[in-house]
């Protein structure tokens, strides 16, 4: 094992360590707060809710969790280009409407 690339590159680690505290910090508390709102809506048995939030506890319990970071990521990928697809959408349909109330004029 080669402990000089551990001793080169400690440094940097040190110097990233507060970002990667701060983001596990964030990430963990959003996740009590979406973890206690899916218990109370699971105990207080909200028609619809219950059923969804039981749904997605036995399926985050069922997968393995690269998986599911894979499938967010993908997710969120198509989201974007759908975002985008949208918005160019969008843009040519104000574009003709502008022509055609600059040429009516």
């Amino acid at each position: 094992m080669d402990f000089s690339f551990i001793i080169d590159i400690l440094p940097t680690l040190i110097k990233t360590l507060p970002l990667t505290i701060y983001i596990l910090v964030i990430a963990a508390f959003f996740g009590f707060l979406f973890a206690i709102v899916v218990a109370a809506v699971r105990i207080r048995h909200i028609p619809v809710i219950s059923q969804l939030f039981a749904v997605y506890a036995s399926f985050m319990r069922s997968t393995k969790v690269l998986i599911i970071l894979t499938n967010v990521s993908w997710a969120a990928l198509h989201v974007w280009i759908l975002h985008i697809i949208i918005a160019t959408l969008f843009v040519i349909k104000f574009t003709v409407q502008l022509q055609s109330l600059v040429e009516s004029t």
